[in-house]
């Protein structure tokens, strides 16, 4: 058990290192862009499927309450709240995968609690799309939250004893 909260908060830290560290990259990338091509809203494609674009999230999932007064404060001190209880459940966690399951949200959590205290909202540049639908923006954060949920459902599925 104490291998795995090691490996665990490892993890944690790998996640929220990088994911600032992709926007800060991704974002100086679009800036320059933005100078190079004198545009305003640059985006770089890599195919029909997949863009890189600058989306600042002031509310929650899908800019769910993006104009709610002091939401920068409550939205940071809930996210963290959310993960220090997590936090919990993968020190105390019986199995490696779960270990790692909440690794992956507790990182990601972190990852955008940073994100919305250096910069007012959490940064999103994923751009997903077909046929011209898009899904709305993320980050390495929400994928990391993402997949984390995802484990932790399919062990509760498949691997649940009866």
């Amino acid at each position: 058990m104490l291998k795995s909260a090691f490996f665990g908060v490892f993890f944690i830290i790998l996640i929220v290192y990088c994911d600032l560290y992709s926007k800060n990259y991704v974002f100086d990338l679009l800036h320059h862009y933005a100078v190079v091509e004198n545009n305003q809203n640059p985006q770089i494609y890599f195919n029909q499927y997949l863009s890189f674009i600058y989306v600042q999230n002031n509310g929650i999932s899908f800019g769910l309450f993006d104009n709610f007064a002091n939401g920068k404060m409550i939205f940071a001190i809930l996210q963290a709240s959310i993960a220090f209880v997590l936090l919990f459940f993968m020190i105390t966690a019986k199995y490696f995968h779960l270990s790692i399951a909440f690794s992956l949200i507790i990182g990601g959590a972190f990852g955008n609690v940073i994100d919305r205290l250096q910069n007012g909202g959490v940064t999103d540049f994923i751009d997903f799309h077909i046929a011209g639908y898009h899904w709305p923006a993320f980050n390495l954060a929400d994928s990391a939250i993402f997949l984390g949920v995802m484990i932790l459902l399919a062990c509760e599925i498949f691997f649940k004893k009866k």
